[in-house]
């Protein structure tokens, strides 16, 4: 009897020391999962402002000639009337497509306006290549010369694709306005807003970069730097890609809850390397690669991107552009040039 008393007061002791544990209710304000963002609003309302963010292709074909080695022709000549072109080697028509991002800032009366960095939508009517010689003028000799042909700008969502027309740009700033039309505004797209802090930015704050690399949307992340040397050009460490020029980087005003526009992506730093180029292979001359080559040489300066720094168009840049582009831009429905104010 004494055992089976000892034997269930050992029992009590042992459960009496175990506890349940409950599962604790999950904070609604937070992301349901480990997250860059720090609330499900955040997440909610970037998703809502990539609704804004659309990739861009531009099309472009040139003809180019191929002037023969030892043709002599300057641009001086090109200008001249009546000059004939005499040793034109080949001629060539090339067609390329360049990737990019744009932001609307503005949509309404079947259209929408777009806001992209104008290396994306804008390209040289003609392109000179040069020799390394010139004459007693100091004029040097022409290489080729390639002649913009056509070019098409598309803008896409994914599903849809619009022919864009580039309607205000900014060569300085690297800034441009494109127009889209017949745009449908998708239902539900939230204001936006640039950021008029005149303290901005601040070491440290962190921005979000919204671009298409190889077609495909991407979100990046980065803290911001000043570029101290320019006011025009702010620097972060969010990963950058070809693709990635005019893309929309943003900053989390935690005072009012909203995201607000930082800028626009530009470009990475980059360095040049010198290369010994053959100067047959400008010529498209062939020559047997496997024998030591004894031609004429020129060198060719490569840039490679530096990853880790990255350029964005900061706010106040884009804001003085958009203050003075044309109003016809955005249609007879707004007044005012800007609407990020």
């Amino acid at each position: 009897m004494k055992r089976l008393i000892s034997f269930v007061f050992i029992l009590v002791i042992f459960f009496s020391g175990c506890r349940t544990l409950t599962t604790e209710g999950v904070d609604r304000g937070m992301p349901r999962y480990a997250s860059d963002f720090e609330s499900t609003l955040m997440q909610h309302q970037f998703n809502a402002l990539s609704e804004r963010v659309l990739r861009v292709v531009s099309y472009v074909g040139y003809e180019t000639q191929v002037f023969e080695p030892g043709s002599s022709i300057t641009l001086e000549m090109l200008k001249s009337d009546g000059v004939e072109l005499s040793g034109v080697r080949t001629r060539q028509h090339t067609n390329e497509s360049f990737g990019g991002t744009a932001l609307i800032v503005s949509a309404g009366d079947s259209a929408a306006v777009l806001l992209t960095c104008r290396h994306v939508v804008s390209y040289p009517d003609t392109v000179f290549s040069y020799d390394d010689r010139a004459d007693r003028n100091g004029n040097r000799y022409l290489l080729g010369i390639s002649v913009k042909s056509d070019q098409l700008v598309v803008v896409s969502d994914g599903g849809t694709h619009w022919p864009a027309l580039l309607c205000s740009e900014d060569p300085e700033n690297d800034l441009a306005l494109i127009r889209i039309h017949p745009y449908v505004e998708t239902p539900g797209m939230v204001s936006l807003r640039a950021v008029d802090d005149p303290g901005f930015p601040g070491w440290g704050d962190k921005v979000w970069i919204l671009g298409y690399p190889s077609g495909k949307a991407v979100l990046t992340s980065g803290i911001l730097s000043r570029c101290r040397d320019n006011d025009r050009l702010l620097v972060t460490d969010a990963p950058f890609s070809e693709g990635c020029s005019g893309a929309a980087a943003f900053v989390w005003d935690s005072y009012l809850g909203v995201f607000r526009l930082a800028g626009l992506g530009r470009s990475v730093a980059a360095r040049t390397r010198f290369l010994l180029r053959p100067e047959s292979r400008i010529h498209e001359k062939s020559y047997n690669t496997s024998l030591p080559y004894r031609g004429a040489i020129y060198t060719e300066p490569v840039r490679e991107p530096v990853p880790g720094v990255t350029f964005i168009i900061p706010a106040p840049v884009i804001m003085n552009f958009l203050d003075n582009s044309d109003i016809r831009c955005f249609g007879t429905e707004h007044r005012l040039r800007n609407p990020l104010r």
